[in-house]
């Protein structure tokens, strides 16, 4: 999960805005004709630094600056006052200049694998920021004034060194995307207030259980806990009646209990490489489920009920169980994994 990209609308306009205006791939084209440039892909260039006279492209949306040698984000591109989208990933980025407040539109910044060693509070100012990945660095902490950027809808602060959140982290009204996956949080109680959120990624930190205030997140459509030491999936699981997938492999769990059965919104279960040796009957209420990952578990057998009822079924993981075969009452196909 490392280097996470968050695939959402937002990415999505990037590259439709990418398509239908025409790139320039570098500085000196670009300032052939200034003023149509929209769109700027300098991306895997080896750059060190870029041209001064790129702040001549004054009605640039979009630059691409990935993989490439950037210590700094250039200060240069912070007088682009049209710039909307800055796409920084893969660099060796420690700084960010104080001058990028000036960029009011910006509406995207994403600084993932890069070598920040501190939450660049500048960032803090960017009112209509929309999307911030910082994925992937050396980052410790949060700063509470991330509080400010309530347009915010994607945050990713995965695989950093974040090991405890600031209550004003609730405060972020409008989001709807969070990873905190790869950290060492060992509790989500800054999460609460986080009423849009949708998808939360909690994947390999030491929380050992789902607590409340993650249950208390109604609007969860996905919720990756992987890699948790979660023991147990708790009965206040049915309150996310919202929740299409749920992803919990590689954890401490021991069965499936009866409350998850009646969260029928499920499309997909993952339970893969838990400690279950017994699928319960119930399973078969969550007709809608559409992907079943079972794999290293030590279950023997699926129910008959289960093959009857789940008509929708397209996959089932079963390596590394001990069932040999799985019929599919509902299109005859023999799946066995």
């Amino acid at each position: 999960m490392k280097n996470l990209i968050l695939t959402t609308a937002i990415f999505f306009a990037a590259c439709c805005a990418a398509f239908s205006q025409k790139v320039y791939t570098s500085v000196s084209d670009a300032l052939k004709n200034p003023s149509s440039v929209t769109v700027l892909d300098l991306s895997g260039q080896g750059l060190t630094g870029i041209a001064s006279e790129v702040s001549r492209l004054t009605n640039l949306e979009v630059i691409y600056l990935q993989d490439n040698n950037l210590k700094t984000l250039p200060e240069e591109i912070c007088s682009i006052s049209s710039l909307q989208m800055i796409y920084a990933d893969g660099n060796n980025i420690a700084t960010i200049p104080a001058k990028i407040t000036d960029l009011k539109r910006l509406k995207v910044l994403s600084l993932g694998n890069n070598h920040l060693t501190e939450f660049p509070t500048s960032v803090t100012e960017l009112s209509n920021l929309e999307s911030l990945n910082l994925a992937a660095n050396l980052i410790p902490n949060v700063d509470g004034k991330i509080s400010g950027l309530n347009k915010l809808i994607e945050l990713d602060l995965s695989y950093n060194k974040i090991t405890v959140l600031p209550n004003q982290l609730g405060k972020l009204s409008s989001l709807e995307v969070l990873s905190l996956a790869g950290n060492k949080i060992s509790t989500t109680e800054s999460l609460a207030g986080l009423k849009k959120i949708s998808i939360l990624y909690l994947d390999e930190c030491p929380l050992k259980k789902i607590e409340p205030v993650v249950l208390s997140l109604v609007s969860l459509k996905k919720l990756s806990m992987s890699k948790c030491g979660i023991s147990e999936i708790p009965a206040g699981i049915t309150k996310l009646t919202h929740l299409t997938h749920l992803l919990l492999s590689e954890n401490n769990i021991s069965k499936l209990p009866n409350p998850l059965f009646s969260v029928t919104s499920l499309v997909e279960l993952n339970v893969a490489s838990n400690a279950i040796t017994v699928l319960p009957e119930g399973i078969g209420n969550l007709t809608s489920l559409y992907d079943l990952n079972l794999c290293n578990n030590r279950i023997d057998e699926i129910p008959i009920v289960v093959e009857k009822k789940m008509s929708v079924l397209h996959y089932i993981g079963l390596s590394g169980t001990g069932v040999q075969m799985f019929n599919s009452a509902a299109n005859g196909d023999k799946i066995a994994y």
